[in-house]
């Protein structure tokens, strides 16, 4: 099972938030931001901040396909 996050960069668009946000925000790191950019599986605690910052659920953020 492979997880995408294709739903937090149409999340990004539609909010119109850029990752050099998230980062300067202290979502995510830069190095974290990479990692979601190649769909590879984060901590879960960076879903967590991620949820909490556009007041969503992880679904709303990442799928597993």
């Amino acid at each position: 099972m492979n997880v995408n996050y294709g739903k937090l960069w149409q999340l990004c668009v539609e909010r119109d938030i850029k990752t050099s946000k998230l980062i300067e925000d202290g979502v995510a790191s830069k190095s974290t931001v990479y990692e979601m950019q190649k769909n590879n599986p984060v901590a879960l605690q960076v879903i967590d901040k991620l949820c909490s910052y556009f007041k969503c659920q992880p679904c709303d953020v990442m799928e597993f396909v």
